[in-house]
């Protein structure tokens, strides 16, 4: 279960392995927004990123996470 109580979802875990809050950093910049309604995703090359926390886990393993998830995508 999760500190709220609340069981893990695939959604939630899916949320936590894209966080990179999880190596440190806070990103920012990731949808562009007009008048309040989002317009556009902006790719992930071109986020803004901020040393925000200290890291729980290495940024090798993260990048082994991720590159791991997209080979799983589905079509």
């Amino acid at each position: 279960l999760h500190s709220d109580g609340r069981a893990w979802t695939t959604s939630r875990i899916s949320a936590v392995l894209d966080n990179e809050l999880a190596i440190g950093f806070f990103a920012f910049g990731k949808s562009s927004y007009r008048f309040g309604i989002k317009t556009k995703v902006t790719d992930r090359s071109q986020w803004s990123r901020v040393r925000a926390v200290e890291p729980i886990i290495s940024r090798s393993l993260f990048s082994k996470a991720q590159a791991r998830r997209s080979a799983c995508v589905r079509p």
